[in-house]
Parts: structure tokens; C-alpha cells; sequence
């Protein structure tokens, strides 16, 4: 009796030291996908804006990929909240290495202030982004 009151209380201890370290990784977390969506947010306000100066024509078809983009990244959290397993990687390396090279370009035509390179490129990243979306999409029905 003694010895189950030891291993007991033994696992209590280890029991109440497990739990704040589980807390504290939970509110890590959460913490760490509030700044995720913060600079996201601003990530689209960014391109929004730059959009709407360099590449107005634009601006709807970037929108329309942005909620596109928001619809989709939901579905996707569904699917894995209800444990579903589909690769979400996109692995096409030619539109990986384009996507760079477009990034690489964006940021310096940025760093220049450089508006016609900026007016060439945008409308090139926002092609690129719809093209991630069909391919989610793709994805997404694989569910269905």
C-alpha cells in the first residue's frame, strides 16, 4: 500500500510538471501563428498596395487570388483537422526556380525603386500565385 501511495504520488509529480510545459507550448504556438498571420497580413497589404500603383489592371485578378488563396488555406486546415493526408508541397521545380528568380527580381526592382521593372514583374507574380492556386485546388479535390 505504501509503495502505491510512492508511485503514486510519483506520477502526480511528473504528471504536474508535464502540464505547464504543455501550456506553455500551446500559448507558444498560438503565439507564433498570431505573428505568422500578422506578417501576412502585411505581406498582402504590401502587394496590394503595389499593385494598385505599378500594375492597376491587375488589382482584381490579384484580389480574386488573394480570397481564392484564403478559401483554400481554410479548407486545408479543415482537411487536417479531420486527419486527412495529401502532400500540400507544390513540387513543380520549374515553377519553384521561376518563383524565385521572380522574388529575386521583385526585391531588387523594390530595393531600386525601379517602377518599370516593377510594372514588368508584378503582373509575373501574380500569374505565379494563381497557378499555386490551381494547383491547391487540384489538391483539394483529391478529397472530394
Amino acid at each position: 500500500m505504501k509503495n502505491d501511495i510512492k508511485m503514486l504520488m510519483s506520477v502526480f509529480v511528473l504528471f504536474m510538471m508535464f502540464i505547464p510545459s504543455v501550456s506553455a507550448t500551446e500559448e507558444d504556438a498560438k503565439e507564433e501563428k498570431q505573428k505568422h498571420e500578422m506578417i501576412e497580413l502585411h505581406i498582402h497589404m504590401y502587394y496590394q498596395l503595389l499593385t494598385e500603383k505599378y500594375a492597376p489592371n491587375e488589382v482584381v485578378k490579384w484580389d480574386e487570388i488573394r480570397k481564392e488563396r484564403l478559401l483554400i488555406k481554410k479548407k486545408i486546415s479543415e482537411a487536417r483537422k479531420r486527419g486527412e493526408d495529401v502532400e500540400w508541397q507544390y513540387d513543380n521545380e520549374e515553377w519553384k526556380h521561376t518563383h524565385k528568380q521572380l522574388h529575386e527580381a521583385f526585391y531588387q526592382a523594390v530595393k531600386k525603386y525601379d517602377e518599370d521593372e516593377l510594372r514588368r514583374i508584378i503582373p509575373l507574380l501574380i500569374e505565379q500565385e494563381k497557378i499555386l492556386n490551381d494547383w491547391y485546388k487540384k489538391q483539394l479535390k483529391t478529397l472530394e
